[in-house]
C-alpha cells in the first residue's frame, strides 16, 4: 500500500493486520493521524495477491478527504473593539449607548450552535469574562452576535454585542469564552470552554463628576476653623478645559479666595473675615477627562457659613438660643477664644467677625444682636423640660410684675407666658 497525503505532499507510514480481526479483511493501521480535512490518496500496487496467487491485474488508487478532527478556536490576534462606537458613544452620551461594547473576532472553522451543523451560533452559546483591575465594570452578557462576510468557508468572522453592568471606567479588561459545549464545527468537534478569545482592554466611558467634598453639599462652613473647600473628582481630570465658578450670594463684593487645580481635586482657600449666615455656591460649567469623556450637565455644590453665635457642636440650627448662651458664657469665663464674637462689622445676620483673643463689650453686643435676629426671626427656642430635684423655683404675681426666683445653681432658663392678646398687652 502506498499512502500519501496530498495536501502535504508527503508520503504517510502505516502498518498492516492480515486476516484480522475476520478472515477476508485488511487493517491498515496509521502510524499517525491523517491531518484534519486533508485529502489522502490510497494506492494498492499491482503485486496485490489473495492466498490462491490471482494478482491484481494492475494498480488502483482512491482518494478520500480526511474527517475533521481539530476543535473549533478563537483565532489569536483576531479581536478587537470596535472603536469608532467608542467615539460615537462619547460624542452622543445621552443616547444611553456607554454600556454597551461591539467585539469583532475570527474563529478558525465554520461554527454552529448544534452538533448537526445546521443552526447559527447564538448569543447564548458564548460568555463574556471581565478582569476588573479596580474598575467599575463586574459582569458582561453577550447580547447579540452577527456573522461578517459569511461567504467564507472555514472560517467565520463574527460581531459581539455585549453589555456591562455599568459603564467601563477603562481599568477593565474583558475576553470571550464558549458558554460549555454548545458550539461545534461540521465535523461535529465541540469548542472547548477553556478556549479564551485575545484578552482586549476597554475604553473609558464615564463622566467625571465630583466624587466628595471636604464638606458635604449644603454643610456648614465655620467662621473659624474651616478656611478650605476641597473638591475631589471621581476620576483624573484636564485642568485646561476645567472652568467653574465659586460665588458667595451675599457678600457679593467683598469675597474672595485662591484655587489650587490639579487632575485629582481642586482646593479653594477661603480668605477671612467671612460672613455670617451666608451661602457659597460652586457651579462647574465644563468637565473634561483625560480620556475625552465630557460632563454635558452642570454640578452645583452649595455651602452656607454658620450663624455667629450659634455654636452648635454637631448640626448648626441657624438659631441662636439658651444653649448658646451657655456654652458663651462658659467660653467667656474660661477664656475660649474659639467663641470670641469681635470686633465685627455689618448688620446681624450677616456680621464679619476679626476675632481679637479678647472678651469685651464688642462680643457681648454682637452675641446680643445675633440673639434678638434669632428671636425675631424664628422665635424663641422650646427648652426641654427637666424635673427638679431638690431645687426649688418659684414665681410670684404683684401688681403688674412677675417675680421669678431661679433655683440658686441654673445657669439658664425660659419662661413663656401664654395670653389673649386682644384682652392683654404685655
Amino acid at each position: 500500500f502506498i499512502i500519501l497525503d496530498v495536501t502535504d505532499e508527503d508520503t504517510l507510514g502505516c502498518s498492516t493486520m492480515l486476516n484480522s480481526p475476520a478472515p477476508d479483511s485488511i487493517w491498515v493501521i496509521m502510524n499517525l493521524p491523517f491531518g484534519s480535512e486533508h485529502v489522502i490518496s490510497f494506492t494498492i500496487e499491482d503485486a496485490f495477491e489473495d492466498t490462491s496467487r490471482n494478482q491484481v491485474e494492475e494498480g488502483s488508487t482512491i482518494f478520500f478527504t480526511a474527517r475533521d478532527n481539530v476543535y473549533p478556536g478563537f483565532v489569536s490576534g483576531s479581536a478587537v473593539i470596535d472603536e469608532e462606537a467608542i467615539e460615537y458613544a462619547r460624542e452622543f452620551p445621552s443616547e444611553g449607548n456607554r454600556d454597551v461594547c461591539y467585539v469583532e473576532l475570527s474563529i478558525n472553522d465554520d461554527v454552529f450552535t448544534d452538533p448537526d451543523a445546521s443552526l447559527p451560533v447564538q448569543a447564548s452559546d458564548f460568555s463574556v469574562g471581565i478582569i476588573q483591575n479596580g474598575g467599575s465594570v463586574s459582569s458582561g452578557t453577550v447580547e447579540d452576535i452577527d456573522l461578517l462576510e459569511p461567504d467564507i468557508i472555514g472560517k467565520d468572522n463574527l460581531r459581539f454585542t455585549i453589555k456591562f453592568d455599568t459603564v467601563p471606567s477603562g481599568d477593565e479588561s474583558l475576553f470571550i469564552h464558549a458558554t460549555d459545549s454548545t458550539v461545534f464545527d461540521n465535523g461535529f468537534n465541540a469548542m472547548s470552554p477553556d478556549s479564551t478569545s485575545d484578552t482586549l482592554s476597554l475604553y473609558d466611558l464615564r463622566f467625571p463628576t465630583i466624587d466628595s467634598t471636604s464638606i458635604k453639599h449644603n454643610g456648614y462652613v465655620d467662621l473659624y476653623s474651616v478656611s478650605e473647600i476641597s473638591v475631589y473628582f471621581s476620576e483624573p481630570i484636564k485642568p485646561e478645559s476645567f472652568d467653574y465658578s465659586f460665588i458667595a450670594e451675599i457678600d457679593t463684593i467683598n469675597f474672595s479666595y485662591q484655587e489650587d487645580l490639579t487632575e485629582e481635586y481642586l482646593t479653594i482657600s477661603l480668605n477671612r473675615p467671612i460672613l455670617s449666615y451666608d451661602i457659597f455656591v460652586l457651579t462647574i460649567n465644563h468637565l473634561e477627562d483625560i480620556s475625552g469623556n465630557m460632563r454635558d450637565t452642570l454640578i452645583v455644590r452649595r455651602f452656607k457659613t454658620k450663624v455667629a453665635g450659634d455654636f452648635s457642636e454637631e448640626e448648626p440650627d441657624d438659631r441662636v438660643g439658651l444653649d448658646d448662651v451657655n456654652k458663651f458664657k462658659i467660653g467667656w469665663n474660661s477664656r475660649d477664644y474659639s467663641k470670641n464674637l469681635g470686633p465685627y462689622e455689618g448688620t446681624p445676620p450677616n456680621i464679619k467677625i476679626t476675632q481679637d483673643n479678647l472678651f469685651g463689650i464688642d462680643d457681648g453686643m454682637a452675641f446680643t444682636q445675633m440673639w434678638l435676629w434669632s428671636l425675631q426671626t424664628f422665635g424663641p427656642s422650646l427648652v426641654v423640660q427637666e424635673q427638679l430635684v431638690n431645687l426649688p423655683s418659684s414665681i410670684l404675681y404683684s401688681d403688674n410684675t412677675i417675680s421669678i426666683m431661679p433655683p440658686d445653681s441654673a445657669l439658664s432658663g425660659q419662661v413663656m407666658i401664654n395670653y389673649d392678646v386682644t384682652d392683654y398687652q404685655i
